[in-house]
């Protein structure tokens, strides 16, 4: 199980690698980055599409995981689930957003930097919240 989980993880995240670079068109009024940036460019990329690729072999193998941790509880399964692959698969997708949408047309990107960072956010709490509930459950009994 975890050979399979190493490779897809791996297929997926050359495949994003390569998707975002073939997809990379900056908005007109992006500034074309330096040697330097463009190094620090390319290591984020390649943080990305892992973490792409974590997040949708998550999103193959990981549900069956989530039920047996939240002892069935539907509704919290659910939740971290999707908040779970949220956190890993959404980075890539964000910064293509980013990228096409360009600084000059700041009320575009404030409005995609919000929507994602809002969800970036309400995912994190709900797997904080997965976690900790079981702990205060037990303190109640």
């Amino acid at each position: 199980m975890q050979r399979r989980w190493g490779q897809m993880t791996v297929i997926f995240s050359v495949v994003a690698f390569v998707i975002y670079h073939s997809l990379l068109l900056p908005s007109a009024d992006f500034p074309s980055p330096t040697h330097v940036q463009t190094f620090f460019l390319l290591v984020l990329a390649c943080i990305q599409a892992i973490s792409f690729g974590c997040g949708i072999t998550f999103a193959v193998y990981g549900k069956e995981i989530v039920n047996r941790m939240t002892k069935d509880n539907k509704k919290q399964a659910y939740l971290l689930y999707g908040s779970i692959v949220w956190l890993l698969a959404a980075w890539l997708p964000y910064s293509l957003l980013l990228m096409e949408v360009g600084v000059s047309n700041m009320t575009s990107y404030l409005i995609v930097s919000y929507v994602f960072q809002i969800l970036f956010v309400s995912s994190g709490l709900i797997v904080a919240y997965c976690f900790i509930h079981p702990f205060f459950s037990q303190n109640k009994k």
